[in-house]
């Protein structure tokens, strides 16, 4: 028989293991959670607003259309090098075959989708109407103010022309 206090030791032992193994199972079980929850967020795609996707313009589209063969041709060369290669080559180009591929962007381009409001629709090489009258002043020998126009130049781009009234 042992003595009172070594069965008290042993008791106290055994109640710590217990207490041990109940918290490596809570353990795991959180670590497992933990990992099927990680799994799940790399399935599904991250949501990001979509962007409006420039289209390629005739450069970019030489580049592309030469990357593969290039890249089939010298696989000891990084990317970058290889790109900076063809880079060179639409350089050297003549200008009828630049037009050519310049033609290929255009017509492969799509219309950009348009946000309603964020810019009027205007025809091009025309002044907008819209004038901002809230600079003008009536004071004796100064000017009116400042009006505000919009303009697209021959791309299509917008501007805002600010003029002296």
């Amino acid at each position: 028989m042992t003595n009172p206090a070594a069965q008290a030791f042993i008791a106290v032992l055994r109640c710590e293991a217990h207490q041990a193994e109940e918290r490596a199972k809570a353990l795991r079980t959180t670590a497992a959670a933990i990992e099927a929850n990680n799994s799940e967020e790399k399935k599904r795609k991250r949501s990001t607003p979509e962007k409006a996707k420039v289209p390629p313009d005739a450069k970019t589209l030489f580049v592309n259309e030469n990357l593969p063969q290039m890249k089939k041709n010298h696989p000891d060369l990084s990317h970058r090098e290889i790109v900076s290669i063809i880079e060179q080559q639409w350089e050297g180009l003549a200008e009828a075959e630049k037009q050519t591929w310049k033609n290929l962007a255009e017509s492969k381009a799509e219309p950009f989708p348009t946000i309603p409001g964020a810019i009027p629709e205007i025809d091009e090489g025309e002044d907008d109407d819209a004038t901002s009258d809230e600079d003008e002043t009536d004071g004796e020998g100064a000017g009116l103010g400042k009006r505000q126009s919009i303009r697209k130049d021959g791309n299509g781009l917008a501007s805002v022309m600010s003029e002296e009234v």
